[in-house]
């Protein structure tokens, strides 16, 4: 459920412990959907949650520059950087992290030299501008894409009173020139309101986890999800759906929160607060909309990543369930092997052996 199957049978991936901690990152649930009130006291709340024990709130920037060195080349499609990024208010933007390249100074705004640049914010506002001089800028909101291409001048920044959180992947080659040739999206930058969409998260995510192994043929990897991404993004366009539809649009921030929080016990209740529903509306609209509860979904989620680590980890049984939130492992055993059919043990054990009589 909810995994890309074509990637999940070919991709091998060991991430370790310390990359999952550092994957998972705090969300500011803003909604320009949600009331002018909701949205102050969410903001306010998130922003006492993000406190270190200084009582100073700190940026988060998670990200991979892959220098490619011409082995890992591979489908006419590189991938150069992928990560994200949570811009808190009143925080200096970019972050200083960056490398000289991939770093600008929004008031003079950048040129990519040779690649391309897909950027999705998914909370905050902020502006866009795609001329110098440009008066006023193309208002950003959570759901709002960035397509970057080369030559092109361009800038864009969070308000400073919201921040935001943006997640981005750069890329070059001809098979990007090939798939983008005669759409919308040959020879200009743009911003555009897809939506907030699920799907897209975990697929930055994805290549993230990718990105930071380095496994062999990682780039080959890399590539398939560009295109997947690409593809994504041209159907959302095309569909023309009213992504401004209010409670469609509160459900998929709830589901990117999920797939963001999956090291987390999360409170329903309070998920359903910070998005201006009662709890009970927001179950009943949940199962809705996905056909499934939200303890559910979550639970579905947290199943899909331990099967995920059993099989690209050798951590055992009692450190997977740690890095997602348990405390015991007794009673998950028989849950799993109720989903399952296996416990996690003879899980691992019998993919392990298909895996080899396979490849």
């Amino acid at each position: 459920m909810y995994d890309f199957l074509w990637l999940q049978q070919n991709v091998s991936i060991s991430f370790a412990l310390r990359n999952l901690i550092t994957m998972r990152h705090e969300n500011f649930l803003t909604d320009t959907t949600i009331s002018d009130t909701g949205f102050r006291s969410g903001i306010r709340r998130r922003m006492n949650e993000l406190k270190n024990p200084n009582g100073r709130l700190h940026p988060e920037l998670h990200a991979e520059y892959l220098m490619n060195d011409g082995k890992e080349y591979s489908f006419g499609l590189d991938v150069r950087l992928v990560g994200w990024q949570k811009i808190l208010p009143d925080t200096t933007y970019p972050l200083k992290e960056h490398p000289k390249g991939y770093s600008f100074d929004v008031r003079k705004g950048r040129i990519l030299s040779d690649e391309y640049l897909l950027v999705y914010i998914t909370d905050g506002t902020g502006k866009f501008y795609v001329k110098k001089n440009e008066w006023g800028g193309v208002g950003v909101k959570g759901g709002t894409l960035f397509w970057l291409t080369p030559g092109q001048w361009h800038s864009y920044m969070p308000d400073i009173q919201t921040g935001w959180t943006e997640y981005y992947i750069g890329f070059k080659g001809e098979e990007v020139e090939k798939f983008i040739r005669h759409s919308f999206m040959e020879g200009k930058s743009g911003a555009f309101d897809i939506g907030l969409n699920e799907e897209l998260v975990s697929l930055y995510m994805r290549a993230l986890d990718i990105a930071r192994l380095k496994d062999s043929f990682y780039q080959s990897y890399l590539s398939g999800i560009v295109l997947h991404m690409l593809g994504l993004v041209m159907s959302r366009l095309k569909e023309k759906v009213d992504y401004s539809c209010k409670n469609e649009q509160k459900i998929e921030l709830a589901k990117i929160i999920m797939r963001e929080k999956l090291a987390a016990n999360l409170d329903f209740k309070q998920l359903a607060g910070s998005l201006d529903l009662s709890y009970s509306y927001f179950r009943r609209l949940f199962k809705d909309y996905t056909g499934i509860g939200p303890a559910r979904y979550f639970f579905e989620l947290k199943i899909d990543k331990v099967k995920q680590l059993l099989l690209t980890t050798d951590m055992s049984v009692k450190e997977i369930l740690y890095t997602l939130g348990y405390n015991t492992t007794e009673n998950f055993h028989v849950v799993f092997k109720k989903h399952t059919g296996y416990t996690p043990i003879e899980y691992r054990r019998m993919m392990l052996e298909k895996k080899k009589v396979i490849g």
